[in-house]
């Protein structure tokens, strides 16, 4: 089994490591090909986020609105508009027949002035998604201490807390945690890819 020292820094310097974790969205499988030899299935999905704060004096939007094109979520100030992927993207830069789809679906649900779109935010984001998307999550194959967690695509903030449990248990080999959950590591690791 290979050994991880540290990690070095584009600076050039190293940072000693015992341990080191592996969490670079969709540069990770450049990263574990290049170092390692595993060649994960990951795919960048360009996702789309709207954020539109609500226009002066309208009544606040209580509860998320599902339809069958986005969701709206009710922020503090606003409503945050998601629900768009696309496959194959040269590039982070939004698409504008996309937001025009987005916008005129949020419309079909939201009350007329409800927000002010003229102060609309738009971002864009790559999520690396695993081609059987379940996350990666463990030790590297054919190393004793180099540790992925990523491919959590769109639902990256949902799963956040979990995935950092199962990887702690791998790292620790301390699964009580995740068992008490039915959890098993194994539906997450990286040897899937070897």
């Amino acid at each position: 089994e290979r050994v991880v020292a540290g990690v070095r820094l584009t600076s050039g310097d190293t940072i000693a490591a015992d341990c080191v974790v592996l969490c670079l969205g969709i540069d990770t499988p450049q990263l574990l090909a290049r170092h390692t030899g595993l060649r994960m299935h990951m795919y960048p999905l360009k996702g789309y986020l709207l954020q539109v704060p609500y226009a002066e004096g309208c009544p606040r939007l209580r509860d998320s609105l599902h339809t069958e094109k986005v969701m709206i979520a009710p922020l503090h100030n606003g409503v945050r508009i998601s629900g768009s992927v696309e496959f194959g993207a040269p590039d982070a830069m939004p698409s504008p027949e996309r937001l025009q789809f987005m916008v005129d679906s949020a419309k079909e649900v939201l009350v007329d002035g409800a927000v002010d779109w003229d102060r609309m935010e738009v971002h864009c984001a790559f999520r690396p998604v695993v081609a059987d998307d379940t996350p990666c999550i463990g030790r590297v194959p054919g190393t004793r201490n180099l540790f992925v967690n990523t491919g959590q695509g769109s639902k990256g903030w949902t799963l956040c807390m979990g995935s950092s449990a199962v990887l702690a248990a791998v790292i620790t080999n301390d699964y009580h945690v995740v068992n008490e959950y039915g959890v098993d590591p194994n539906w997450f690791s990286p040897a899937r890819f070897a």
